[in-house]
């Protein structure tokens, strides 16, 4: 082989990576590049990685198109020295032979495998194919010049093998549909992860166990470790918190390999991080030894990176321990799958000491609808306003000392983070009440959010009670709010009716507080889609059209 031309090929990262998916050229045909140069991206069944060049020199031919699937070894393009002719890079083509490599075998001993090498194609359909569909394609006898592809930017699949040996094209099926659909092949990534855990599920014993928890403690540590530079989540320390439990019962920071158990020294902690790629589990290595700004700070460059595919391979590949997290998704409980060979995982849901819904009208269809879900029920016979509605629940939380979430049970489509911010300011702001307002062109119906010359919360005025100054104003009252509990049930009882629609508002409690020299804050969001109330079927078919948009 001349030194002057050298191959560009499928690399092998790893003992068991047999193939890998071209994912994106970062060089073009005729650029000089120098070596080390990132010139591809390649996705295998772990990672998509960058590959480097070998030497230095000119491009002077890329093969391979991008989204395709080649077999390690395969011939993707070639480097040459500039005075190389078009005429010496097309024989080294048709002359180059794969290398001898070397992969395991099922015995746990090397064996020598000779990879086949895709050249040029001589088809536009054949272009599209990964070595296995070629073989099932002449196993079928199926012309793979004749076939369109369905599978990613054209790409010839299985199916659409399968399909042409029948005498039928999934392509046409896929036009003539009353309900037509895009068609597109799972990554490596996406196929191993779905094998992986499919596995896990079936032959790794799954049991689990499930406590609540007070995280007062919690919250109030995270406000006091937080900072203008390093912002701490409730996530950050939860790993914090597991690694140095792991070191205290090691017997839980293990890996099965076989028949063999591993107990090691440090707790490497994996993050499930889902991705537009699939689920994806970088590993924060030796957790036990880091403080939680550290693991901030790291876990945020770990869930960056997991985005865009910029993980190293040593990055997702072992760890003792798993750490899910839904809660910031409005999940409570799931049931997580274990990510072998470690021996658990912790799945972590919303947080919430108690969920209170109070119900008044079709109550009971209401109790049935949510029975699975982790709430007591508080009935309000006479539906007399909102104040009303929450003074019931008064004996439920005579000994709760905290801060109660109050939400509106007609806004569906309140999202987890808007809260999550509602709560994060009122526990910094270190006020008896916080509302969340957002503004809107038509406030027409909401309660008008007024402000003093400061800019803080004057009073809230119902539409029905405002004056023509009032009407004007477009920051409403989204009536979900945050109370000190015991603020609160101190002055509902005060609450009157001396309203145009005599009922109880819980705003009222709002303008006690300030009477009483409080202040109360304000969370503005500008989503306004999630906090629009649903009372009639039109305004449910109107949300339910601009839900499908999410």
């Amino acid at each position: 082989m001349s030194e002057k031309i050298q191959p560009l090929t499928m690399p092998q990262w790893g003992l068991t990576m047999t193939e890998g998916t071209l994912v994106k050229w970062n060089a073009k045909e005729g650029d000089k590049i120098s070596e080390k140069s990132e010139i591809a991206e390649i996705e295998t069944e772990k990672i998509v990685n960058v590959l480097e060049s070998p030497t230095s020199g000119v491009i002077k031919k890329l093969i391979t198109p991008e989204g395709e699937t080649l077999a390690v070894g395969a011939l993707m393009g070639v480097i040459a020295n500039d005075d190389i002719s078009s005429d010496e890079i097309e024989e080294f083509i048709t002359a180059y032979k794969p290398i001898e490599l070397t992969t395991p075998s099922s015995s746990g001993s090397s064996a020598s495998k000779s990879l086949n090498v895709p050249t040029q194609t001589s088809a536009p359909g054949e272009g599209q194919v990964n070595p296995a569909v070629k073989r099932l394609a002449k196993k079928l006898g199926v012309d793979l010049s004749s076939v369109a592809g369905t599978g990613r930017n054209g790409k010839v699949i299985k199916e659409d093998v399968e399909a042409a040996s029948r005498g039928e094209s999934l392509a046409s099926k896929t036009e003539s549909s009353d309900n037509p659909y895009e068609s597109s092949a799972l990554s490596s990534m996406r196929k191993t992860i779905a094998k992986r855990l499919t596995e896990s599920k079936q032959t790794i014993p799954h049991f689990y166990l499930t406590s609540e928890l007070n995280i007062d403690n919690l919250l109030d540590l995270k406000n006091e470790l937080s900072n203008e530079e390093i912002k701490l989540s409730l996530n950050d320390l939860i790993i914090y918190s597991v690694a140095k439990a792991l070191i205290l019962e090691p017997r839980a920071n293990v890996q099965f390999i076989d028949d063999e158990l591993r107990i090691f020294k440090h707790a490497d902690i994996s993050l499930a991080i889902a991705t537009d790629s699939g689920l994806i589990a970088p590993i924060l290595r030796k957790a036990d030894t880091k403080s939680p700004q550290e693991i901030a700070t790291e876990v945020k460059d770990l869930a960056e990176r997991a985005q865009i595919g910029k993980l190293e391979r040593d990055e997702i590949v072992g760890g003792t321990f798993s750490v899910s997290n839904l809660g910031s998704y409005g999940i409570s409980q799931f049931e997580a799958i274990i990510n072998p060979p470690q021996g658990a995982i912790l799945a972590i849901g919303v947080g919430a000491e108690k969920i209170i819904s109070i119900i008044g009208y079709q109550h009971e269809l209401v109790k049935k609808t949510l029975a699975n879900e982790p709430t007591k029920f508080v009935l309000q016979l006479e539906q007399l306003g909102t104040g009303h509605a929450v003074l019931q629940c008064a004996s439920q939380l005579s000994e709760f000392d905290g801060s109660i979430l109050v939400l509106s049970g007609d806004v569906p489509l309140i999202s987890f983070n808007t809260l999550q911010n509602l709560l994060e300011t009122h526990d910094t702001s270190g006020t008896k009440a916080t509302l969340l307002s957002a503004i809107v062109e038509d406030a027409t119906g909401y309660g008008r959010v007024i402000r003093n010359p400061q800019g803080n919360l004057d009073r809230i005025v119902e539409h029905k009670d405002a004056n023509e100054a009032e009407l004007c104003v477009n920051e409403m009252n989204a009536g979900i709010y945050v109370f000190d509990c015991k603020t609160l049930f101190e002055l509902l009882p005060q609450v009157g009716n001396n309203n145009a629609q005599g009922e109880y508002y819980l705003p009222d409690v709002l303008s006690f507080i300030l009477e009483q020299g409080g202040k109360v804050a304000i969370e503005k969001t500008n989503n306004i889609t999630e906090i629009q109330g649903v009372n009639t079927v039109q305004q449910l078919k109107d949300l339910d059209a601009e839900f499908q948009k999410i």
